[in-house]
């Protein structure tokens, strides 16, 4: 099998539904991860299934690309002329699209410092690091011991604080830096009582215009950054396709929500 790791980038808020029942003030939250429960996930089924509305959709493959990508229904003959469906295994194995990075807002910094920057945490790194081993991947990232304390680390020398807590310059992550593309901080922790996700009310009208539902949606900010990996078999890798492509996943595609670009960033016989 060939190792394939694509990057996600939300381009506008990103709202993939975990479908949990609770009782607290936000009505519909987000995937969140099994081992790290404050981190937003892509769960591998709804990503999968949001890549093969793309394909089919958007890209126009034909129906045989699609069943050896992702599976599905076949018709095949059985035996005494007449046609029954079978179900076909997809080629290609998916894995949980894993959140690498989200925006905080800086809130003091010097001239040119940016308006946010993307964060992430020891833990996430620790996890990013440890499934590429596990794939056989490598990259330009020095995996080093990045552990704050007492503040945010930052790639940037220009920046002060980042959502009201002290930030120092850590040159440790210029090569992480390299890697994402833009300036990156790491924080101990990204849980949602210090840093929540942002909370939308929505809200639906009758035909008179009257209210007649009112929800909180809990949303992952543009910016955000996940990364997944898919296992192919080893010959051309269909989801190259996917390069520059604007994806939509997850709910409310109608009001904005959920569209990225994914980007292959390493690629393994």
């Amino acid at each position: 099998m060939k190792s394939n790791l694509f990057r996600i980038k939300c381009i506008t808020n990103l709202h993939v539904g975990g479908g949990d029942s609770n009782y607290s003030i936000i009505d519909n939250e987000v995937q969140k991860d099994a081992v790290l429960p404050d981190v937003p996930v892509i769960h591998a089924s709804s990503l999968k299934g949001a890549l093969k509305e793309h394909f089919e959709k958007k890209l126009k493959v034909s129906a045989d690309v699609l069943l050896e990508v992702f599976g599905g229904l076949k018709d095949e003959p059985d035996g005494t002329g007449k046609i029954k469906k079978v179900t076909i295994e997809g080629q290609y194995k998916f894995l949980d699209a894993l959140l690498f990075a989200r925006p905080l807002r800086v809130s003091d910094g010097a001239d040119g410092a940016p308006p946010y920057i993307l964060t992430t945490t020891p833990e996430i790194l620790n996890r990013f690091s440890g499934l590429l081993k596990y794939l056989g991947l490598k990259t330009g990232y020095t995996d080093a011991s990045i552990e704050p304390n007492g503040s945010i680390l930052t790639s940037e020398s220009n920046i002060n604080q980042i959502e009201n807590e002290n930030a120092r310059h850590d040159p440790l992550l210029d090569s992480l830096k390299k890697f994402v593309g833009e300036p990156i901080a790491v924080a101990r922790k990204l849980d949602l009582l210090d840093y929540p996700l942002p909370v939308i009310a929505r809200n639906a009208l009758d035909d008179n215009g009257i209210s007649k539902n009112l929800w909180y949606e809990e949303v992952v900010p543009h910016q955000s950054i996940f990364y997944f990996a898919v296992l192919t078999p080893k010959d051309e890798c269909k989801m190259k396709l996917l390069e520059g492509q604007q994806v939509q996943i997850g709910a409310n595609g109608s009001v904005g929500y959920g569209y990225t670009e994914v980007t292959e960033v390493l690629c393994l016989e």
